[in-house]
């Protein structure tokens, strides 16, 4: 069984076996240290890589997510954060091997499979294309499976090809936040028949982990560091609005305006936005004007919530008569 470490120390211990016992190879002409059948396990809860020997664009992190959850795969949207994808881009406007699309058409199926039989091991989506054409944007992912255990949500991510250095501390996070957007329409409004109430562990399986050369002289200082602090970012800490999905999805495109450097090391609390809600609920309060449909309720072991009772507007569900 893969034995789980948080993001930090586990990243580290995978550089340093890279850079240590990494066998060198080629492929498309290009020199990388590669080690084959890797498995990892970091818990969902802080998947936030928070090294400063990465130096990690957190902008780009909460970009990244918001813009796979929409469902997009247009370079317009997601340059502004990253302007090297658009070396990617096989027609200058959209990535061929984006997960948004595929994880939109797909997604909705996992959250039934789930809702439908909390033991499933069906809930799988597939990100890969059967037979790819050429492209310079093949994806890296394979597949997601989520399997609901102990009442926690767990995600088994399954990649052909994972870039330790560039792409793995972005995949973390993205797959944690996908799973976290699920959670938001897997809480069940009554609480005794709660099935599931948190994030579990990511567990990831790479055919290929590997770093590029250019990287190994990076690598290599980052994993001999002793003095880095494993500290990871949590996702939400404390922030109530984000047990509720499109708030969720709001609160990642904020976090992907912010200015980082000004959020405490513990969370991403968005201070203004959050004041604002809690004023919002206080003149409800004072006014006795219901809550709107969707509202969260207090949270669960600091992610998420037990949801007040209401009827799913999910995008994921059948409409009444469907």
């Amino acid at each position: 069984m893969t034995k789980v470490y948080n993001v930090d120390y586990a990243w580290r211990l995978l550089i340093n076996d890279l850079v240590h016992n990494g066998v060198e190879r080629e492929p498309r002409g290009l020199k990388t240290k590669e080690l084959l059948a890797v498995s990892l396990a970091i818990p969902m809860a802080e998947p936030l890589l928070n090294l400063k020997s990465r130096n990690l664009g957190y902008r780009f992190a909460a970009a990244e997510a918001a813009w796979i959850l929409d469902g997009d795969n247009r370079l317009a949207t997601i340059m502004p954060y990253a302007q090297k994808m658009g070396m990617f881009s096989d027609d200058g406007l959209t990535l061929a091997g984006a997960y948004g699309p595929p994880l939109k058409d797909q997604l909705g199926w996992a959250v039934q499979a789930l809702a439908a039989d909390d033991q499933t091991r069906q809930a799988v989506i597939t990100l890969w294309r059967p037979r790819p054409g050429p492209s310079k944007d093949i994806p890296c992912t394979v597949s997601l499976q989520w399997m609901i255990r102990d009442r926690k949500l767990h995600c088994v991510a399954t990649m052909r090809s994972s870039d330790a250095w560039l792409g793995l501390p972005y995949d973390i996070f993205t797959f944690s936040c996908i799973s976290a957007y699920m959670l938001t329409w897997m809480l069940d409004p009554v609480e005794e028949c709660n099935k599931v109430s948190s994030l579990g562990h990511l567990y990831l399986n790479l055919a290929s982990s590997h770093i590029y050369e250019k990287q190994w002289e990076q690598a290599a200082a980052a994993g001999a560091d002793p003095t880095q602090a494993f500290r990871p970012r949590r996702i939400y800490n404390a922030a109530p609005w984000v047990s509720e999905p499109e708030k969720f999805r709001e609160h990642l495109n904020l976090l992907a305006q912010e200015k980082w450097s000004s959020l405490p090391p513990d969370g991403w609390l968005v201070q203004e936005y959050h004041e604002l809600e809690q004023a919002r609920r206080r003149q409800r309060v004072a006014e006795h004007v219901p809550p709107p449909t969707g509202t969260p309720g207090p949270l669960v072991d600091a992610l998420f919530g037990k949801p007040s009772p209401r009827k799913s507007t999910s995008p994921f569900m059948p409409k009444d008569g469907e």
